[in-house]
C-alpha cells in the first residue's frame, strides 16, 4: 500500500513538473512564432446612392405685402329721379313760324288799347309769343294802376301794372303800357288784352278796355 501511494505521488509531481516546463517553454517563444490571428472579414454593405442636394431658394430682399382678396361693392339699383317741375322748362309741343298781328279795341272814343303780337323761336328752340300793349289817345291823363293790364292766352292770365300818363295835346299818340313774353299757343288760339281803366274819356265811362283776336301763323 505504501508503494502504490508513493508511486501516485511521484507520478502527480512529475505531471506537475511537465506542465510547468511546458508553460515556461510557451512563454519564452517569440511572438512571431505564434500563428497570426484570424482577421474577421467585414461584411459587404451596399451603400445607397447619395440623394441629390436640394437647391437653396433665392433670398428675397423685398418683402411683399400680403395679398388681400378684392372687395366688391354692391349697390342698390339706381332709381330714376323724376324731374322737378319747377326746374324743368316747358318744352313746346310744336314749332312756330314767325308771324305777327295787331288787336285793337273799339270804345267809340279817342281812347283805345292796341295789342301787337308776334310769334318767334328763342335761342333755346322754344316757341314764344310776345304781346306789346299800348294806349292810343289824344289828350290824356291817368295815374299808374296796379295790375291793371291782363293778357289771357288759352285760359292763362298774365298781369302787369300800367304807368302814369300825362299828355296834353291835340295829336293822337301811342303810349306803351306793358309787354308780355309767354309760351306760344297753337295757331288759331284766341287771346285778349284788357286794361282795367275804371275812368271816363270824352264823357264816356270806361271800366275795362278790351282787345280780342286770334293768333294765326
Amino acid at each position: 500500500m505504501r508503494r502504490s501511494s508513493s508511486y501516485l505521488i511521484a507520478l502527480l509531481i512529475l505531471v506537475i513538473v511537465v506542465a510547468l516546463l511546458g508553460i515556461i517553454v510557451l512563454q519564452r517563444r517569440a511572438p512571431d512564432d505564434l500563428p497570426p490571428a484570424a482577421t474577421p472579414t467585414p461584411e459587404t454593405v451596399e451603400t445607397p446612392p447619395a440623394a441629390a442636394p436640394t437647391p437653396a431658394l433665392p433670398e428675397t430682399t423685398e418683402t411683399l405685402p400680403p395679398t388681400e382678396p378684392p372687395v366688391f361693392e354692391t349697390r342698390a339699383p339706381l332709381e330714376s329721379e323724376e324731374p322737378d317741375p319747377e326746374e324743368t322748362e316747358p318744352q313746346p309741343e310744336f314749332s312756330v313760324q314767325d308771324a305777327s298781328g295787331t288787336l285793337t279795341s273799339d270804345t267809340g272814343t279817342g281812347l283805345n288799347i292796341v295789342a301787337d303780337w308776334q310769334t318767334f323761336t328763342d335761342a333755346d328752340g322754344n316757341a314764344k309769343l310776345r304781346v306789346n300793349v299800348s294806349v292810343v289817345s289824344y289828350s290824356f291823363f291817368t295815374s299808374s294802376l296796379y295790375q291793371s293790364i291782363t293778357l289771357t292766352v288759352d285760359g292763362t292770365e298774365y298781369c302787369a301794372d300800367s304807368p302814369a300818363v300825362s299828355y296834353d295835346g291835340s295829336e293822337s299818340i301811342t303810349t306803351p303800357m306793358a309787354s308780355f313774353v309767354v309760351d306760344a299757343p297753337a295757331s288759331g288760339t284766341l287771346i285778349s288784352a284788357v286794361w282795367n281803366y275804371r275812368g271816363s274819356y270824352s264823357g264816356k265811362q270806361l271800366d275795362a278796355i278790351r282787345a280780342d283776336g286770334f293768333v294765326i301763323y
